[in-house]
């Protein structure tokens, strides 16, 4: 079988491993020219260990999520998708023919495991201590120099919370909360998959409802 593996993130780990024997052409050039060839929307680390009914060969796929598997014998294969962070998947009975080219396409894609995210969760409030709902929340990643990335914009819900969720990494995020031309900010430094929690209160006055007159 044809079995590939994702390693840590953002590189993506595969495998090999043959499904059935005797299914090998005499032809050795030919075998040995046979490639495998798929796309992926991930990036991938490589390792490469030849063994009957084994992970016999690994790749790395590029920046684009391509690899390239060479030398294969002819075959069925299955294809084991496994990255920290992401859920597994198997392409089953990948067929390897000699002297051939096999292209697996561009539609593989890896969910993400809930279970080996980081969590953050964040809630935004009026000077009083009251939900802010409504508020712009910019999410930047600070790096290591200083220099900060943005990964996204959101806004507070009705309750004032947002929530962001990641693979499990280690890094530090910078949540700017803006209402009414009036920021606060809270970085949150997370060191492995967990649930995480933040708070920002801005100088705000809640607004208050009209009432009617009767």
């Amino acid at each position: 079988m044809f079995e590939l593996r994702l390693s840590s993130q953002p590189y993506c780990f595969f495998c090999v491993r043959h499904v059935a024997d005797g299914q090998c052409s005499d032809n050795r050039r030919a075998q040995r020219q046979s490639k495998e060839h798929g796309r992926r929307r991930h990036r991938g680390s490589n390792r490469y260990r030849e063994a009957e009914r084994q992970d016999i060969r690994t790749v790395t796929s590029n920046n684009r999520g391509d690899f390239t598997l060479d030398g294969l014998e002819s075959g069925l294969y299955n294809v084991l998708f496994d990255a920290k962070g992401y859920a597994a998947a198997v392409k089953y009975n990948v067929e390897v023919k000699p002297g051939k080219t096999r292209d697996m396409g561009s539609g593989l894609i890896l969910m993400v495991d809930r279970g080996m995210q980081v969590i953050i969760e964040g809630s935004v409030y009026y000077k009083d201590g009251t939900s802010l709902s409504g508020a712009e929340v910019k999410i930047e990643r600070v790096n290591s120099d200083g220099s900060t990335s943005k990964v996204r914009t959101m806004y507070a819900s009705e309750s004032g919370e947002v929530v962001l969720r990641q693979p499990e990494t280690k890094a530090k995020f910078r949540f700017t909360a803006t209402h009414k031309g009036v920021t606060g900010t809270k970085e949150v430094e997370v060191e492995t998959a967990a649930r995480y929690r933040f708070s920002i209160i801005l100088d705000v006055e809640r607004e208050k409802k009209p009432t009617s007159n009767l």
